[in-house]
């Protein structure tokens, strides 16, 4: 839990000072075995997100051990970016005693702009002959 703590007060760190909007999510893993902890903005991107992942690169004179402290503190970390568009980070936390889980599938319903409640969900079942995806519109 200390782990995810500090991941999360990083990346929301990171949004004050490079982002345009944005949000941290916290949730149980679909898989209910783990926790995520998504970062989500609409930000400039990252034109060279190989090199921000590095120890000591900063584009606003930081000390640039922002993302590559959250790769050594996530058991998984997975990010995706646009220039001009934003970036999504996962950062994925095992149970205890569990190990690496699906990373192919995740999950995240969002209230619409100016609500508190998302009354919609998901869900993904897997079975011997594949997936089955159900989304669900609950408030129209």
């Amino acid at each position: 839990a200390e782990r995810a703590a500090v991941l999360t007060s990083e990346l929301a760190g990171n949004l004050l000072r490079h982002a345009v909007g944005g949000a941290v999510y916290v949730q149980r893993h679909p898989q209910g075995r783990g926790l995520d902890v998504v970062a989500v903005d609409r930000g400039p991107g990252m034109a060279r997100p190989d090199r921000a992942m590095v120890d000591g690169f900063s584009t606003t004179g930081t000390l640039g051990s922002g993302m590559g402290a959250a790769r050594r503190l996530a058991d998984e970390l997975t990010l995706r970016t646009l220039p001009g568009v934003g970036t999504l980070i996962c950062a994925r936390f095992h149970a205890p005693g569990s190990g690496p889980l699906r990373s192919d599938i995740g999950l995240l319903c969002l209230p619409v702009r100016g609500e508190e409640a998302c009354g919609d969900s998901a869900a993904v079942v897997e079975a011997p002959g594949g997936r089955t995806a159900v989304v669900v519109d609950g408030l129209g």
